[in-house]
């Protein structure tokens, strides 16, 4: 039996090896020349939509701890019995002026350690509660 000639398109199929995330690319383009192939759509804004009316109907309200009127009115009064300035007792504790006068009009974040500091140099004593 005569043996039949091959061509090189019956000799050799071609193979294509590609990895990661461009064979998903390949596989998805092989699929629609054949004509074998599905679109998926995710749908991103319901669920960036639920997470924005989460975010709107959320009622817990959140605030740092500032420092106490009272502690306030004690760490001015003292300051001011010992005839200092705001920037004197900044200077002297070596820190900002603005720090003092937060804390006194209370718009501070208790900070106890500074707090502490303060009273140590006015001399003065706070309850702890």
């Amino acid at each position: 039996m005569p043996q039949k000639e091959l061509t090189n398109d019956e000799l050799f199929e071609e193979i294509t090896i590609i990895r990661g995330k461009n064979a998903k690319v390949l596989n998805q383009s092989k699929n629609m020349r054949d004509g074998n192939y599905t679109i998926e759509e995710k749908n991103r804004h319901c669920d960036e939509q639920s997470k924005m009316n989460k975010l709107e109907n959320e009622t817990e309200v959140l605030n740092h701890k500032t420092v106490d009127k009272d502690i306030c009115k004690l760490i001015q009064q003292a300051r001011l019995q010992k005839g200092m300035k705001q920037k004197d007792l900044a200077n002297k504790l070596n820190i900002q002026v603005t720090v003092i006068q937060n804390i006194e009009s209370g718009k501070s974040i208790e900070d106890k350690a500074l707090i502490n500091r303060i009273a140590r140099t006015l001399g003065i004593h706070l309850k702890k509660k």
